[in-house]
């Protein structure tokens, strides 16, 4: 994240091995890190700070984050298209649930034309479900090897985990790749496949992308 107090924040925006140095006037650093009056001694301020301030997330209102509320698939789909700088978008999504007038349709077309966004169902993407663990996994994975063309270092075995039982096919090798960094464990021997990705959780996910790929 961003330490408190940075004057200059450095390091690689998208992941593709560009360098970047942003002056951050001390009354504006100041203000941004006083935005939101939930998120102060939480574990995740710092990426918290970094996501919005990149503008990946943005907060429910002017002064609140909501760390601890869920992510839903489409708001994940759209902090990737954020992450990955808004590209272009040719055409539109294919899903009958997503909307061309949906805040977030060019972040879904984007996703589903680069092998990023799949559906839950023929034909159906479920913008507004919240996104689970392993569905997040699979997210950031396509991301990086699909859209970022990244070959990510071998993943863990799931094995040790007691819900390991609980991970889709699908997800499997995202998930097991995961670990390494982006999505780990609960600690307890639990990895939590179908528990909803918090946005607190999201903004550590996409710091992470950001400093890995």
């Amino acid at each position: 994240g961003i330490a408190h107090g940075a004057v200059t924040v450095t390091g690689d925006l998208y992941g593709r091995g560009e360098s970047f140095e942003i002056q951050v006037t001390d009354p504006a650093f100041a203000e941004f890190e006083d935005k939101f009056v939930d998120i102060s001694g939480h574990w995740a301020e710092d990426e918290i700070l970094n996501a919005t301030y990149r503008g990946w997330f943005q907060g429910m209102d002017a002064t609140h984050f909501a760390p601890n509320e869920s992510t839903t698939r489409a708001m994940m789909v759209t902090t990737l298209y954020r992450l990955a700088g808004e590209p272009q978008v040719e055409g539109t999504a294919t899903f009958q649930d997503v909307k061309s007038s949906a805040y977030y349709a060019n972040a879904v077309a984007w996703a589903e034309a680069n092998g990023i966004a799949k559906g839950i169902d023929t034909g159906v993407f479920a913008p507004n479900a919240p996104v689970t663990r392993e569905q997040a996994a699979a997210f950031a994975y396509r991301y990086v090897t699909a859209y970022l063309g990244k070959t990510p270092a071998p993943g863990a075995s799931l094995g040790g985990f007691q819900d390991a039982g609980l991970v889709s096919d699908y997800a499997a090798e995202s998930l097991s790749w995961a670990p390494a960094g982006l999505m780990v464990g609960y600690g307890d021997g639990f990895l939590g496949p179908k528990d909803t990705v918090t946005r607190a959780q999201m903004a550590k996910l996409l710091t992470l992308l950001a400093q890995n790929f």
